[in-house]
């Protein structure tokens, strides 16, 4: 390595990869998200952007007053999904057009139909920048090699690649594991290449493991003192997380975020105190869904994201995942809002004034085996939750969930391996 090269890339050793964007003061910040808010309320009527310049409109909105960021109303994909519909094929709440975008992304499609998004160069960076500081946090450096298994193609829009490439990391790309027979290739790959990061989902660890008994390895010595970034809500809480620690002999850190959203892509760090969001990227509020109003630390609500400083459009989106936003400062030191995950809107179920996810079933199967399992009446209101599990014991299994989790609980058992495995994020509803 030359001297030119450590100095462009900095000192390894610093905590974060940009340590003044991700230390900014609470005063820094407001006033960062005020002139940015501003910037974006004008851009809807001289971009122009009907959809978003009729919806404020009608809310008694205009151009002249920027309001406060809690007043403005808040959007979902469904209503973008409208727009497009009525008017074929982009709809009018696009701010990048397909002649001035120079990336197309897509979302992964699991509530619903994937949407493309177009950006520019700009925005590509922007999550670039973001993707970053978050293989910052996974210990990821300079001539580090990690692997993933996300889709790859269209979704994503390459801020992997080019997060490698800006850090002078290798990206070892592998798919996703379609088939046991897929992740037996991908171990092989990654026992020659030796990469020293991970990133899978929950689901995808359980076909990983599969592959592994079939191959007759261990996955614990591919993985052993490695970092595993990992999509899955339950490894946000110590019991889980540690128990696939020892399992595994590695690290691992949870990682999510909205892939529509330059900024969006978020991790926790090594205190596993919620998920940091990038203050001087993106606004991420935790909000009461029926008033739109911003909940307090501790308090649980929907996510909603605005960014500003990009060419696409993004003022107050909700999408419609209920998060905790956490409370107090992180020992790590990196200033921002920060969230632990819950769930989909769409997975939970509501008995009587409670609600549950899959997250809460998951917790409460952990400290009996962590199961695999399929919550049936997701989305609904019910009277009991309604599993099937994999187990032998289901009446055992259900009286220890009735009384871990204080309602009525029915348990279907099915043999183990028997319940699908998704190839990329978890599905248990």
């Amino acid at each position: 390595m030359t001297i030119a090269v450590q100095q462009a890339l900095g000192d390894p050793n610093r905590p974060f990869w940009n340590v003044e964007a991700q230390t900014r003061t609470a005063a820094e910040i407001e006033n960062l998200h005020r002139a940015g808010v501003a910037r974006e309320w004008v851009r809807v009527w001289d971009t122009p952007l009907p959809f978003y310049r009729a919806k404020y409109e009608a809310a008694g909105l205009s151009r002249d007053q920027v309001p406060r960021l809690d007043d403005i109303p808040m959007t979902t994909k469904k209503e973008l999904l409208a727009d497009e519909a009525g008017h074929g094929p982009w709809g009018q709440w696009r701010a990048v057009d397909l002649d001035n975008a120079t990336f197309v992304s897509a979302s992964g499609g699991t509530t619903g139909r994937p949407m493309l998004y177009l950006l520019t160069k700009r925005d590509a960076y922007r999550t670039r920048d973001a993707v970053i500081r978050n293989y910052w946090r996974f210990g990821l450096r300079q001539f580090g090699r990690y692997t993933h298994a996300w889709p790859g193609g269209i979704y994503g829009a390459g801020g992997s690649q080019l997060a490698a490439e800006e850090m002078g990391a290798m990206e070892i790309p592998v798919g996703m594991p379609f088939t046991v027979e897929a992740a037996m290739e991908h171990l092989r790959i990654w026992q020659v290449m030796k990469p020293s990061t991970f990133m899978i989902t929950g689901s995808q660890l359980l076909i990983y493991d599969q592959a592994a008994e079939r191959l007759g390895v261990n996955l614990a010595d591919i993985f052993a003192g490695g970092t595993v970034p990992i999509v899955e809500a339950s490894m946000q809480f110590d019991g889980p997380r540690q128990r696939l620690e020892r399992r595994y002999n590695c690290h691992f850190i949870n990682i999510s975020g909205a892939s529509e959203i330059p900024g969006g892509a978020v991790s926790d760090c090594r205190h596993h105190t919620g998920f940091h969001t990038h203050a001087d990227m993106t606004i991420a509020q935790v909000c009461d869904p029926a008033t739109g109003k911003e909940v307090g630390p501790g308090q649980r609500g929907h996510l909603v994201w605005t960014c500003f400083g990009t060419d696409a459009f993004w003022l107050r989106y909700n999408v419609e995942d209920w998060v905790e936003r956490m409370e107090g400062e992180c020992p790590c030191g990196e200033s921002g809002l920060r969230y632990r995950l819950l769930g989909r809107d769409g997975d939970r179920v509501r008995i009587g004034q409670r609600q549950f996810f899959p997250l809460d079933v998951q917790l409460a199967l952990d400290p009996l085996g962590g199961p695999e399992f399929q919550l049936l009446n997701g989305g609904k209101q019910a009277e009991r939750l309604e599993l099937k599990v994999e187990t032998s014991d289901p009446e055992g299994l259900r009286q220890s969930l009735s009384t871990a989790l204080e309602v009525p609980v029915t348990v279907e058992g099915v043999e183990i391996n028997s319940l699908p495995r998704s190839t990329f994020k978890p599905r248990r509803t």
